[in-house]
């Protein structure tokens, strides 16, 4: 069955998450991930990157059993991939939302930003004049700026180069982008009124094709009695998708 799934969750920026929750799915990890993990300063930073390899192990695991974290591969722009093409995936995370897409329909790239107050000036040169008058013309300034901005970043991270290529540069029409000549298309998924998230696809799709999913890493672990079959822990079988 071909898919697009993207599975996301909220942390908080406030408390750690239960220690045994964060041990176990640290442990789950490849070596590599789990020593890149432990040089973050930032406990946030270091869970933000856990559960962003969370969220694309569990989905690996439910429905692509024949890939595994220890089968990705990094291209020259650090971006990792799975050898031999499909599945497709892209991971972000800003604040306290984490957000993966994993697609075997076609090549993503997402990003979500956490609705914040900024210097808004900071960020003049990354967009076009009619982008920039429409930020300074809103009546909600931050959503029209983190609106524009997520498009761009996940336009930028669909074509792989990610933030070497210059924001400015990508030309947004409605629903379509244009990075290096190359036409994307964009959806905006509603995961929260707190955080904005776009993502970005070499085809066109509707937006009820996506299937979202809220994953939730709060309280203790308790592995399902069916996890066999998907390889994954989770709380209980009310979370856990094979068992249903």
């Amino acid at each position: 069955m071909k898919r697009t799934m993207v599975l996301y969750t909220r942390l908080s920026a406030s408390q750690k998450t239960d220690e045994e929750v964060y041990r176990y799915w640290l442990n789950q990890m490849p070596v590599d991930i789990r020593d890149r993990i432990n040089k973050y300063r930032r406990w946030q930073d270091a869970e933000s990157c856990l559960f962003g390899k969370v969220l694309l192990q569990l989905c690996f695991s439910r429905f692509y059993p024949s890939c595994s974290l220890n089968d990705l591969e990094y291209t020259r722009y650090n971006r990792p991939y799975i050898k031999n093409g499909a599945p497709y995936f892209n991971i972000s995370h800003s604040g306290e939302y984490v957000v993966c897409v994993v697609s075997d329909v076609c090549e993503v790239g997402i990003d979500v930003e956490e609705i914040k107050d900024i210097e808004f000036d900071v960020y003049a040169s990354q967009f076009l004049e009619s982008e920039w008058q429409h930020v300074q013309h809103s009546s909600n300034r931050q959503k029209a700026f983190f609106h524009i901005w997520t498009q761009k970043e996940a336009l930028t991270k669909a074509n792989g180069k990610g933030l070497i290529i210059p924001l400015k540069s990508i030309h947004i029409d409605g629903k379509t982008g244009r990075v290096e000549g190359e036409k994307w298309y964009l959806n905006e998924l509603s995961l929260s009124e707190q955080c904005v998230c776009h993502l970005a696809t070499n085809i066109p799709m509707d937006t009820d094709s996506i299937i979202l999913c809220n994953e939730n890493f709060s309280g203790k672990i308790k592995l399902c009695s069916d996890c066999k079959s998907c390889r994954a822990g989770v709380r209980d079988q009310s979370v856990c998708k094979a068992a249903q």
